[in-house]
């Protein structure tokens, strides 16, 4: 199972659902959020792999609070707003490129 938070710091209660019922079945889960420096956490590179790695680290303990000794896979992707991306600084909205 692949779950990706699209907030840094956040994980809603659907997610959270998902990762318990996946660990229980022993279902490999890799777990991330996409990180937008300057949009949803701050636009230097240390503060969006802080963000990333709080979020991918509070799924690896749940994870290990549900069943110690399981694998779980991190994703860590940094993408900087504004960046090149289709990213509109004005309004915030996020290109996908």
């Amino acid at each position: 199972m692949h779950l990706v938070t699209p907030l840094p710091l956040y994980y809603a209660k659907s997610h959270i659902e998902q990762l318990i019922e996946a660990v229980e079945a022993g279902v490999p889960v890799t777990a991330g959020t996409v990180t937008i420096g300057g949009a949803s956490a701050p636009i230097t590179i240390a503060g969006c792999v802080v963000h990333s790695l709080v979020t991918d680290l509070t799924a690896i303990v749940l994870s290990q609070i549900i069943r110690e000794g399981f694998l779980l896979h991190r994703l860590i992707r940094c993408k900087f707003h504004g960046s090149g991306d289709g990213s509109d600084r004005r309004t915030f909205s996020i290109g996908h490129g």
